[in-house]
């Protein structure tokens, strides 16, 4: 059987034989600096439901889409190559624990879809002024390691502060 193999792939293939690829971060880590209480977790959808749902991460792809993929649009701009789904407990046993197990299909395609939407309109700036991300400039950029470096710790900070 002959699969096809899409050119993302082969992309990604060959970047990764020319230098060492970045992964994004911890996607708990900067959920958890959004400090959401019960509601924020319940959204409008999950509003009366019967059990508290605080802590289920995943579930926020449904409930705060926006501030999932904007997460991994901040990982992407501090210099990750690829960034992973917020989907690490999105299968039906996980989901057990909040009585959740049929919306386990849901949260791994919908995961899919904003990592995806974050990755295709991450374009903007994160470098002077002069300069501004486009494909293959970071591999080729001296100054790479220190946008990364500056634009990681901006985002650190961000979720930090409340804490210090």
């Amino acid at each position: 059987m002959n699969v096809a193999v899409s050119p993302k792939r082969t992309a990604l293939l060959a970047a990764a034989r020319e230098r060492i690829l970045v992964l994004d971060g911890a996607m708990g880590t900067m959920i958890q600096g959004l400090e959401y209480d019960e509601a924020a977790f319940r959204g409008e959808r999950f509003r009366d439901f019967h059990r508290d749902l605080r802590g289920n991460n995943d579930l926020l792809i449904l409930t705060q889409p926006k501030a999932i993929e904007d997460i991994h649009a901040d990982y992407l701009r501090a210099g990750a190559d690829i960034v992973a789904t917020n989907t690490f407990s999105s299968t039906s046993i996980a989901q057990a624990d909040y009585d959740l197990s049929g919306f386990a299909y849901e949260l791994n395609l919908q995961g899919a879809k904003l990592a995806r939407a974050a990755a295709e309109r991450v374009v903007g700036p994160i470098a002077p002024a002069t300069k501004h991300w486009r494909p293959g400039w970071a591999a080729t950029n001296s100054s790479r390691t220190r946008q990364a470096r500056r634009a990681l710790s901006m985002l650190m900070s961000s979720t930090t502060a409340s804490r210090s």
